[in-house]
């Protein structure tokens, strides 16, 4: 890998990471303060522009961008992608039935994900994606996960669970 560049994965799980650290951080404050700790954070979207670029291994690698490389056509803008995650923060829950609490079905939420035009466009690229969708009762949302025939992650969308 070239200097600066990434697997998406390690770049995802450090970010990840990162954010449970500030988590530990703001609770362990709240905690010597004799504050409630339930959650500090409950919600991030992260984004960040890069270049994606496949390895060797075929493994998906990204470069962090920064605006002024644009500017100075180091990069070509055609090749900038924006790169959105949202974490969110889900308190431990007993088992249950989720999905009786869901406004819709995993059928519907994944025909939704599906149509949509950067998941429709990945779907005919990759040659057919395989979808999987999970109630989050906490947040009243879904999250959808997209993986192409070699089972990695390329697309993972949070939807709610409100009809539209």
């Amino acid at each position: 890998m070239a200097d600066g560049e990434t697997q998406l994965e390690s770049f995802l799980g450090a970010a990840g990471r990162s954010l449970n650290e500030a988590q530990r951080q703001l609770t362990g404050s709240a905690q010597s303060l004799g504050e409630p700790t339930a959650m500090a954070i409950t919600e991030v979207d992260l984004e960040v522009k890069v270049t994606f670029e496949s390895s060797e291994r075929d493994e998906v690698t990204l470069r962090p961008i920064t605006i002024s490389e644009v500017r100075s056509e180091e990069v070509k803008a055609e090749v900038v992608s924006t790169l959105r995650v949202r974490y969110i923060a889900v308190p431990e829950e007993e088992p249950s039935n989720s999905l009786e609490l869901s406004a819709r079905s995993e059928e519907d939420v994944i025909q939704e994900v599906r149509q949509r035009e950067d998941v429709s466009s990945l779907e005919h690229i990759l040659g057919g994606l395989e979808f999987n969708a999970v109630f989050v009762p906490a947040t009243r949302s879904w999250v959808v996960k997209a993986t192409d025939r070699r089972h990695r992650v390329v697309r993972e969308v949070t939807v709610p669970d409100a009809e539209h």
